[in-house]
């Protein structure tokens, strides 16, 4: 934050990392992926019930995993290569959508 007095006079604060209530950190990847996706989640996801939801682009759902927090593996080999959407649930919320390619 950069304050800017009446004389003209600026001072610039400290850097600061701001975590709002429910803010969930989730690193999914690679992509594009062959064979498995890796879901990385944080301990934010306050549910006991945290879901991986993957849809083809016909909306059909092709594959569901629960997931815990740390490192997830969704295995998609058996999946054929195109562009997916891959929603991370918790609960009745979804926290995460992501387009996911499969090779």
């Amino acid at each position: 934050i950069r304050q800017t007095d009446a004389n003209g006079r600026s001072v610039v604060s400290e850097i600061r990392w701001v975590r709002f209530d429910g803010d969930v950190h989730i690193e999914i990847y690679p992509n594009p992926a062959k064979g498995f996706v890796y879901i990385n989640m944080n301990d934010a996801a306050n549910s006991s019930s945290v879901t991986a939801a993957l849809y083809n682009m016909h909306g059909q759902k092709v594959k569901t995993q629960n997931i815990a927090n740390g490192l997830n593996r969704l295995n998609v080999s058996a999946l054929a290569p195109g562009v997916y959407q891959l929603n991370i649930i918790s609960g009745n919320k979804m926290i995460k959508t992501r387009k996911i390619i499969i090779q």
